[in-house]
Parts: C-alpha cells; structure tokens; sequence
C-alpha cells in the first residue's frame, strides 16, 4: 500500500472525527448558553427571595413595636380603670 492509499483511508475517519467534534462543540455552546441564563435565573430568584425577607424582617419589627405600644395601652388603660372603680394611682 502506498502513502496515496493511507491518505485515502485516512481522509474519511479525519472528515467524519471533525465533523463529529465540531458536532459536539456546537451543543457545548448550547449548554453554556443554557447554564448562563440558568445562573440568571438563580441570582435574580435570590435576590427576590433576599427582598421577601428583609420585608418579613421589616413587618416582624412593626408588628413588635405594635404589640409593645398595645401592652402599653392596656396598662394604660388598666391605670385608668382602677382610678375609675376608686383606687390609687
């Protein structure tokens, strides 16, 4: 067998393997993409989820401040009640 003859049988397995890696880097490409928008996802859902908790935390500070200006108001009002039905301040 001559070189001609090598190259001859050469050339198709060469063809096909590019043809096969150039396959393969198009959908890598693909996932890339993929895995970026993915990590876009992630990070604007994490960010709305550190949103929705620093809210919770806003609305459980107020809701305390509430519940302590309530207990105020009832002793308030248990002070005035007392002074009502006679008894001392």
């Amino acid at each position: 067998m001559n070189s001609d003859d090598r190259l001859d049988q050469l050339e198709p397995l060469l063809a096909q393997n590019l043809a096969t890696a150039d396959r393969h880097t198009g959908q890598l490409r693909q996932i890339i993409v993929q895995v970026q928008q993915l990590t876009t996802l992630a990070v604007q859902q994490s960010d709305n989820s550190e949103f929705a908790l620093r809210e919770l935390v806003d609305v459980k500070n107020t809701l305390a401040e509430v519940k302590a200006g309530q207990a105020a108001q009832g002793e308030t009002l248990a002070r005035i009640l007392d002074l009502l039905q006679g008894g001392r301040p």
